[in-house]
Formats: structure tokens, C-alpha cells, sequence
């Protein structure tokens, strides 16, 4: 909640020239806003305690008074040496830690390819679990963290911001800095695995993406007694070349059998508007999959077929 105009407020420490003006009895403060207006700013651990008084009947209202935060961008260089490097995420932190998030561009947009994807998962996922507890990560945590992360992921020098609400103020951050620009495409691979382990982890379980398994590297693994290892294709884009992906499937088989795990591929169908070429490399990877005996599941099943499988361990 940011600032917001209070028709006939003042603030409390404004308020000596009214009641010499008899323009206000400070009896007429209003006990039970002023009490909840106290524990609101104990509980928030407002410095700066400042209340507006409502002169036409004493009401007491917490003054939009700003917190002192700091936030972060943690980027990521594929290639230190060139001095080019992206926006992963946007952090914001309290002083103390009494507050403070972290809000993240979806992976695929980051990177292309699967590797980099998994370093900076896991790295992202390190940081919001620093977030998850009541007492959240303070400035000098986020200072050593930074001191500490060098080459292709690092933090940028914290800078301050004021925050009025935290959500809000984490938002305008990420828009600013993080978001990706131009939208980007929903139909690739990469964002098909967005959307996938997105919502693996919204039902509790624990995924490591572009995550190896002896000597071989799979889209999704989701953690349990004997892993569940996911391959994830797309063939709704325009690319008329679809080579990478039989790579891809073909990777996966071998290394099922390899590796001696159960495995599922999360499968996006061309659409209407794919190339022909889109078509004969779906219907071949569907043939590949059926003759290794590998269920596919469509996108928007995920949470329906698999969550079922992946709990029974």
C-alpha cells in the first residue's frame, strides 16, 4: 500500500498550532485507531513512528511513512570476458531483515541452453529459501553474499530504495530491471520447462532442472527414493529444422537405459500454424517414445499425470 491522500489529516506532531487555535481537543483522540495503529507500527518495526490525527473526529491512522531497503540485481555473464551479462533476478532486503523478497525472470529467457538453465535454477532457488523464514537475509548478508559470487553469476552493489509496501515495491524493481522484454514466444522447449517445473513446485515436490544423474543431463528431475526423470519437447514453434529435438529425445532414451530410472516426456503437439517439418519429427519421437515404453503427457496434464506417479517414490 503505497501514499494515498487523507482528506482533513494532520500529522500528530503538526498538530500544536490547531489546538492553540482551538481547532482541535486532544481529548478527542481516538483510543482504540491509536492502539491499533501502535501495534501495527511495532509489528512492521517502524523507526520512524508518525500517525495522522483526523481532526473532524479524532481517528488515528498509520502515516504512509516509507522503510529504508536495498535491492540487488543478480546477473549472470555465459561469457565474463565480453562484459555482456542479463538480469536474473531483482533482491530486496531490510537492513535488519525484518523484511525483503526475491523475484526472478523465468529461466528460459536467461539462457538457451541447458546447463547455464541449471546453475542458475539452483542458484535462485538457494536464494528464495533464504526468504522463506520469518527473519529474512539482512544488508550485510546480502553484502557478503555479493563479496563472495564472482565470475559468471554475481550481485550487483545493494542501492537504496524506499519501500512503502514490500510486494508492490518488488514488482516496480522487477519491471524496471528483471522482466523480460518483448514478451518472447510460449512455445519453445525452454518455456514449456518453465511452466513444468513451476508447477511440480507449487505441489511440494522438489525438482532440480538441467540436473545430471551420473554422466547424463535431464530437462527435469524430480528428487524421491528412485528419481523421476522428465524429457520436454515443443514442436508448436516456426522452426522448420527439427534435428535437435530427435537429438534431444534420442539423448534421453540412451540415457534412460543408462542410468536405470523411470522417466516420463512432457510432449507440446505442433499447432496448426507448424511447419510440415514439425509434424514427421513429432510423429517420430511419439514412435520412439511408445517402442521405449515412455508415457508422454501433454503440458496441461502435468500436475494431473505425474503428480501421482512422483509421490509414490
Amino acid at each position: 500500500m503505497g501514499p494515498e491522500d487523507l482528506p482533513n489529516t494532520v500529522n500528530a506532531r503538526e498538530l500544536q498550532p490547531f489546538m492553540a487555535r482551538a481547532q482541535f481537543d486532544p481529548g478527542a483522540i481516538d483510543a482504540r485507531s491509536r492502539a491499533l495503529v501502535v501495534a501495527f507500527q511495532t509489528w512492521l518495526g517502524v523507526q520512524d513512528e508518525q500517525v495522522l490525527i483526523r481532526l473532524t473526529d479524532g481517528r488515528v491512522s498509520s502515516t504512509p511513512v516509507a522503510q529504508q531497503g536495498y535491492f540487488s540485481l543478480l546477473r549472470w555473464a555465459s561469457d565474463p570476458a565480453r562484459d555482456e551479462a542479463r538480469n536474473v533476478a531483482v533482491i530486496l532486503v531490510g537492513e535488519s531483515g525484518h523484511f525483503g523478497g526475491l523475484k526472478a525472470a523465468p529461466i528460459s529467457s536467461i539462457s538457451p541452453r541447458l546447463h547455464d538453465q541449471g546453475i542458475l535454477d539452483a542458484m535462485v532457488v538457494g536464494l528464495e529459501k533464504q526468504f522463506g523464514s520469518e527473519k529474512k537475509p539482512t544488508l550485510d548478508l546480502l553484502e557478503r553474499v555479493r563479496k563472495a559470487l564472482a565470475h559468471s553469476v554475481y550481485l550487483t552493489e545493494p542501492q537504496p530504495v524506499a519501500v512503502y509496501e514490500q510486494d508492490e515495491t518488488l514488482t516496480a524493481l522487477y519491471r524496471a530491471y528483471v522482466a523480460p522484454r518483448g514478451g518472447g514466444s510460449g512455445a519453445t522447449k525452454g518455456t514449456v520447462v518453465d511452466r513444468v517445473v513451476a508447477t511440480l513446485r507449487k505441489r511440494g515436490l522438489v525438482v532440480q532442472r538441467g540436473h545430471y544423474l551420473e554422466d547424463f543431463i535431464f530437462d527435469v528431475v524430480v528428487e524421491r527414493e528412485i528419481p523421476l526423470v522428465l524429457e520436454v519437447l515443443s514442436f508448436a514453434s516456426a522452426a522448420r529444422t527439427w534435428v535437435s529435438a530427435e537429438y534431444d529425445a534420442g539423448h534421453f532414451l540412451y540415457a534412460l537405459h543408462q542410468v536405470g530410472v523411470r522417466g516420463h516426456a512432457v510432449v507440446r503437439p505442433p499447432s496448426d500454424t507448424s511447419h510440415e517439418n514439425a509434424r514427421a519429427s513429432h510423429a517420430r519421437a511419439l514412435r520412439w517414445f511408445e517402442g521405449a515404453g515412455v508415457p508422454v503427457v501433454p503440458p496441461e496434464d502435468v500436475a494431473k499425470s505425474l503428480l501421482p506417479v512422483a509421490a509414490g517414490g
